[in-house]
């Protein structure tokens, strides 16, 4: 066999001559894009490449339906056009720019050739319109839970937010991306390279140089753990709350020798109830997308570089893109107004009888609709 040649046999198995590497497989202007910790990897089985293809097909599909019609209700619906709900929709467009400038060009990429096709120019414009997009959806998620919290906590004492605030909240969502990114995308300060399997770029973060590790500990402190911190803070007085209030409400109903103070004995699962899932499913889920992330960054930067392959490397980054198509059902499915509204401006969503999303006390209505 060629130095040169890995092939798959009848079984579809990857063979290769012991000691190539991507560097004899991948085009010269490929290899000026990466690093020599990527092109000395041996090669992958074409098939998770494919793979990889494959699944951004369906998150493209899934992400454009889901948040495409959480704009759409936006704006057809006048009840929604509230100032905490703009942050909803700033999220919904922040996760469709982010799918359309990279989840679409990455599938027509891995149906066309198994490696990146665009160059140097759209590699800078990849990784920085991904970074945007993924720093103002989480900046979002922060301002989303800071709106809940001055609601839920604060009760009638908070000052609600306004259409100003959160104006200000959402340039503040793509302002800062762009200020921490444009260091890398001018090559000032680290730089965007291919990662992994060649089909995606990133930071660098796999190069020993002071550079690139101060770098990655601003990335990780500024943009991973600030935000975590943050809406970890949020819920967890949310869920306090939502406990203390709910606990103060059974002790009354005690007190009056009643089962319940809820009006509607058929829905005994409360508003505060639903709230504190809500909000516990979305720290899971942002812990769950962005930590394998910033975790292998860390270690491709910090730790034992030999153990990170390209397959383990680039599931992190898929898996954090995932989350731009499960916001819309945190956030906008899980919201009785849009359910309303979606039963009543979509053709194939059933509309629930208001009345069963009527919480019983005016504090949690507030807290609701908020």
């Amino acid at each position: 066999m060629d130095k040169q040649v890995a092939y798959l046999d009848t079984y579809y198995k990857l063979w290769y001559k012991d000691g190539l590497t991507m560097r004899d497989i991948v085009p010269k202007e490929i290899a000026e894009l990466s690093n020599e910790h990527w092109l000395s990897q041996p090669p992958s089985h074409p098939f998770i490449v494919d793979l990889v293809g494959i699944l951004f097909a369906v998150l493209t599909c899934i992400n454009l339906i889901g948040n495409g019609c959480t704009v759409y209700l936006y704006i057809k619906e006048k009840s929604l056009r509230r100032p905490s709900n703009l942050l909803v929709l700033n999220l919904a467009i922040s996760d469709m720019v982010m799918i359309i400038s990279n989840g679409i060009p990455l599938t027509l990429n891995i149906f066309y050739s198994n490696f990146w096709m665009y160059g140097k120019t759209w590699c800078i414009q990849y990784g920085l319109w991904g970074g945007i997009t993924g720093l103002c959806s989480l900046w979002t998620l922060v301002f989303i839970g800071y709106d809940r919290y001055n609601t839920i906590v604060g009760g009638f004492t908070s000052k609600p937010l306004t259409n100003c605030k959160a104006i200000a909240a959402i340039i503040f969502c793509w302002g800062y991306p762009v200020a921490v990114l444009i260091w890398p995308t001018l090559e000032m300060w680290s730089k965007w390279s291919l990662e992994g399997l060649f089909v995606t770029c990133s930071f660098e973060y796999t190069i020993d140089t002071w550079e690139n590790k101060s770098y990655t500990i601003f990335i990780f402190s500024f943009c991973y753990a600030v935000p975590l911190l943050a809406i970890l803070f949020y819920y967890t007085f949310i869920v306090k709350a939502v406990w203390a209030h709910e606990a103060a409400m059974k002790e009354q109903a005690k007190k009056m020798n009643v089962e319940s103070l809820r009006n509607d004995k058929n829905n005994e699962e409360s508003a505060e109830i639903k709230i504190a899932k809500v909000a516990v499913t979305n720290v899971v889920l942002w812990y769950l997308t962005w930590s394998p992330y910033a975790a292998v960054c860390m270690y491709g930067q910090f730790g034992n570089r030999k153990n990170l392959g390209p397959v383990i490397s680039q599931l992190p980054s898929m898996m954090a893109k995932t989350v731009s198509c499960l916001n819309p059902i945190v956030f906008a499915a899980s919201h009785p107004k849009f359910r309303e509204a979606m039963g009543k401006h979509i053709s194939f969503c059933k509309s629930e009888d208001p009345a069963s999303n009527a919480p019983s006390a005016a504090v949690t209505t507030k807290a609701v609709t908020a």
